[in-house]
C-alpha cells in the first residue's frame, strides 16, 4: 500500500509541474516546475527526469546549470533514453557541466543512433532537410569514424594520466590528448557537423530552439585556436606513429581553420573542374555552403544559384532566396540579377514537380529593383533583363 501511495504521489508531482510549465488551471510557474521536476526525478520519474534536465540547460525556470543538466540526463540515459543519450553526447563533447570529451561525447551519440530514432517520434531526417534545405549524410556518417574505435579505457583518464602515457609512446594517448583540446564545435565546421544537429538538446515542447543553441561559443576565438594549437601538437605526433584517427582529426582541424574565400576557391575548383580535381556539383555545393555559412559574398550567391536551378542539391527557392539576398545585401551584383529573375518569372508550377520547395511569387516591381540595383553595379545580364522588360511597356 505504501508502494501505491509513493507511486501516486511521485505521478501526483510530475502532473503538478506539468500544469505550472503549461499554465493549465494554475499561474504558469516556471520554477515552480523545475522544483517538482526534480522532485520526482529524484524518485525515479523518467518523464521528470529529463524534463529537469533540459529545463536546466537553457535555464528555464533557474540560471542555466550545465552541471545539474548533466546529472539528469545521465540518470536518464542509464534507462536507455535516445534523447538523453543524444544530449550527453553535445555535452561531453562541448564540455556543458564537465571537461570537453570529445571520445566520449562521440560514443554517446553512436550509441543512441544505434536505436535508429533521435527525439522519440520526430523524424530527425525530414525535419532537417525541412530546416536546411540541404540533403544530409547518412545517419551511419560518423559511426565509421575511426576516433569511436579507440579503447575505451582512455575515455576517463586525466590530462596528467594521458600525458604519462603519451610520454611512453602511447599513441592511442597521444591522439586522445589531442581531442581533449578539441570539441564538437571543431567538427562542427565540417560535414561531421550534421551530429551536432542529431545530438542537441532539443525540448519536447517547451518551445525552446536548440538547434542555435549548439553555436552560443563559451570560447573567444583566441582560445579557440590555442587549443586547436595543442590538439595539432598532439595529433601531429599521432599521425607520425602511423594513427589513423589522427590523420582524420587533423583533415578536420585544417578544415575547421578555412575561411569563407577558402571553400568558396574549392568550391569553384569542383564547380569547373579545375586544380586536379574532377568535376562535380555536389562537392562544389558543399564548399559554397560552408563559404556562405562564413559570411562570403560570392559563396552565398552561389550555393542560392545552385538552390535556384537544383545543381548538386534538392531545388529550394525558398532556400535560393534567403542566400541570394544575404549577397545582395553585401551588394553583390551576380545574387541582385538572380533575385530579378526569381521575381520575374516566379515559380512554374508545370516545371516544379514534387521534388521542389520553398515559393516565390512573381512580382515584377521587385524584378525591376533587383535588376536596376544590380546595372548599377555593374551587371550587363542585368541590363539586357531590364531593357526586355521596359520595352515590352
Amino acid at each position: 500500500m505504501a508502494d501505491n501511495y509513493d507511486k501516486d504521489s511521485i505521478t501526483a508531482a510530475y502532473d503538478l509541474a506539468t500544469m505550472y510549465k503549461e499554465g493549465k488551471t494554475v499561474e504558469k510557474n516556471l520554477a515552480e516546475a523545475l522544483r517538482l521536476y526534480e522532485q520526482a526525478a529524484e524518485s525515479g520519474h523518467k518523464d521528470a527526469e529529463y524534463y529537469a534536465g533540459i529545463m536546466n540547460y537553457y535555464g528555464s525556470g533557474t540560471e542555466r546549470n550545465y552541471s545539474r543538466a548533466l546529472k539528469w540526463f545521465q540518470q536518464l540515459a542509464k534507462s536507455g533514453d535516445v534523447d538523453a543519450q543524444c544530449a550527453l553526447g553535445v555535452m561531453f563533447g562541448c564540455g556543458q557541466g564537465t571537461e570537453p570529451n570529445l571520445i566520449k561525447g562521440l560514443r554517446w551519440l553512436v550509441r543512441a543512433s544505434g536505436k535508429n530514432e533521435f527525439h522519440n517520434s520526430v523524424n530527425i531526417l525530414e525535419d532537417y532537410i525541412e530546416k536546411t534545405g540541404d540533403e544530409p549524410y547518412s545517419v551511419d556518417t560518423y559511426k565509421d569514424m575511426e576516433i569511436v574505435k579507440i579503447p575505451k579505457k582512455y575515455d576517463n583518464m586525466s590530462i596528467d594520466a594521458l600525458k604519462a602515457l603519451a610520454d611512453k609512446n602511447d599513441i592511442n594517448a597521444l591522439c586522445v590528448l589531442g581531442t581533449r583540446y578539441m570539441t564538437l564545435k571543431d567538427i562542427a565546421a565540417t560535414d561531421y557537423w550534421f551530429i551536432l544537429y542529431l545530438g542537441t538538446p532539443i525540448d519536447r515542447d517547451l518551445g525552446i530552439d536548440g538547434d542555435n543553441e549548439l553555436y552560443k561559443s563559451e570560447l573567444s576565438e583566441i582560445q579557440k585556436k590555442e587549443n586547436r594549437d595543442i590538439a595539432r601538437k598532439y595529433l601531429e605526433q599521432a599521425k607520425k606513429a602511423g594513427h589513423q584517427t589522427a590523420v582524420e582529426l587533423l583533415e578536420i582541424l585544417d578544415d575547421a581553420d578555412r575561411d569563407g574565400n577558402a571553400y568558396y576557391t574549392i568550391g569553384r575548383e569542383y564547380l569547373l573542374g579545375e586544380n586536379g580535381k574532377e568535376k562535380s556539383y555536389e562537392q562544389a555545393a558543399k564548399y559554397f555552403r560552408r563559404a556562405a555559412k562564413r559570411g562570403h559574398p560570392k559563396g552565398q550567391t552561389a550555393i542560392g544559384k545552385m538552390y535556384q536551378y537544383g545543381d548538386g542539391v534538392r531545388q529550394h527557392y525558398g532556400k535560393a532566396l534567403k542566400w541570394l539576398e544575404m549577397a545582395a545585401k553585401q551588394n553583390e551584383p551576380e545574387a541582385m540579377y538572380e533575385l530579378g529573375v526569381l521575381y520575374q518569372f516566379g515559380e512554374i508550377p508545370e516545371l516544379r514537380g514534387d521534388t521542389v520547395s520553398g515559393h516565390v511569387r512573381k512580382d515584377t516591381k521587385k524584378a525591376l529593383m533587383w535588376y536596376e540595383r544590380a546595372v548599377s553595379c555593374g551587371n550587363k545580364d542585368a541590363q539586357k533583363q531590364l531593357d526586355g522588360m521596359l520595352n515590352k511597356g
